[in-house]
């Protein structure tokens, strides 16, 4: 089996562990892969705005990997988590720009772009500004911008009014 998907790093391509990643290069580890607070493997996800849940870093850098070898798949229904993988062995494959991270994102449907933002991916102004074009400034969309990127804590309270006034 093989799994194409994405992996976030810290700035220094490490991971949670201290681990050092290199584009191009491939690693492998020996126990079958899990989840949990034993797991083992390299955890990816299918889709990109998923890595930011799992690196505390806002600018991170995040490759493009493909996962081959034993692949288990994690999913936590409760909080709509899903496409997680955890592999023994796992492929660099490239590196993304910030550009290219912004583009993966924009690929996705809007509520892939409100979870990158929920999960604390910094889009830069030129990056939300490019994003707001793409979803013709749909209403959520600029709701959780406001709120999760602006410090508006008052985005979703006329929502809120409107659905207690019912």
């Amino acid at each position: 089996m093989i799994i194409k998907g994405f992996k976030a790093f810290y700035r220094d391509m490490k991971n949670n562990y201290g681990v050092k990643y290199e584009e191009g290069r491939t690693y492998y580890v020996k126990n079958a892969p899990k989840f949990g607070l034993n797991g083992n493997g390299f955890h990816l996800c299918k889709n990109i705005e998923d890595t930011f849940r799992f690196i505390n870093d806002s600018k991170p850098q995040v490759a493009k990997v493909i996962a081959k070898g034993k692949i288990v798949e994690g999913r936590d229904d409760y909080n709509s988590y899903f496409n997680m993988y955890a592999s023994t062995v796992i492929k660099i494959e490239h590196i993304l720009s910030r550009e290219e991270i912004t583009d993966e994102i924009c690929k996705r449907s809007v509520y892939g772009v409100i979870r990158a933002i929920i999960y604390g991916y910094d889009f830069t102004e030129e990056e939300i500004e490019i994003i707001r074009k793409k979803f013709k400034y749909n209403k959520s969309l600029e709701k959780n911008i406001d709120y999760y990127i602006n410090g508006n804590k008052d985005a979703f309270s006329i929502q809120k009014r409107k659905m207690l006034k019912r």
